[in-house]
């Protein structure tokens, strides 16, 4: 792949580097490697967002229940199960 061969133009050996394509290559694959972990953070990240949002939203719903109990808005009864509906989810 070295020398100036037409069919690879990133391989061209221009910089006469490290690297087999010099500086270019270097580049090219630094950005490729670059896309492919955005794409990966991309893919991945709503799941872990939503696992979060749904462990705030019954902790949330908790705190609900409680301050519900504490007013007197519901029985002790309804209370606890409320609160067994709500560590199950």
């Amino acid at each position: 792949m070295g020398g100036n061969c037409s069919y690879f133009p990133f391989f061209s050996g221009m910089g006469g580097g490290f690297f087999p394509g010099g500086i270019w290559s270097l580049l090219i694959w630094a950005l490729v490697l670059a896309g492919l972990v955005y794409l990966g953070i991309r893919l991945f990240r709503p799941w872990d967002t939503q696992k979060s949002s749904h462990s705030r939203d019954t902790r949330d719903s908790i705190e609900i229940a409680k301050a519900r109990y504490a007013r007197g808005e519901i029985n002790e009864e309804e209370y606890h199960r409320m609160l067994e509906v709500l560590q199950r989810s």
